[in-house]
């Protein structure tokens, strides 16, 4: 794929709009961090001791858990894994491309290579991201309550 299209990708996802373009092009200079995925193609598999975390710039994938079990389906914008950057233990779930897609690690080398200011930056989206998924959780959890 080339530059552009990427850069056409990054731009669109909400996860990278708190960025300027000279930081998200920054970014594209870590190639090795971008992951090109077919259908069926696993990004992590569980018991994987990778450290980082994957914003999905492109595509749908599927949580799933071992012996099958179906969690949830992800989308551009979405992470996945973020729990194992700041506490390093082995996958719980396995990640699989619905179709083909892109995404892009962050791990702590990325992190010590980029500025203060967009690590920062990216700390303080995930950060967003986490909660949102608690109070989504949460959410939940008082329609479950009130059920009884």
């Amino acid at each position: 794929m080339d530059q552009a299209t990427l850069q056409h990708w990054v731009e669109a996802n909400n996860f990278f709009q708190f960025m300027n373009s000279e930081e998200r092009s920054h970014l594209y200079s870590f190639k090795s961090h971008w992951k090109f995925v077919k259908p069926g193609d696993y990004v992590v598999r569980v018991g994987d001791a990778d450290y980082g975390f994957f914003v999905i710039i492109k595509g749908t994938f599927s949580v799933i858990k071992p012996d099958d079990i179906f969690l949830s389906h992800l989308n551009p914008g979405d992470l996945f894994g973020e729990i194992s950057l700041k506490s390093p233990r082995k996958r719980y779930s396995n990640v699989v491309a619905d179709e083909e897609g892109i995404v892009f690690k962050v791990d702590a080398m990325l992190l010590d290579k980029i500025s203060s200011n967009l690590h920062l930056k990216i700390k303080n989206q995930v950060i967003e991201v986490l909660i949102r998924r608690l109070d989504d959780m949460n959410q939940r959890l008082v329609k479950l309550t009130r059920m009884r």
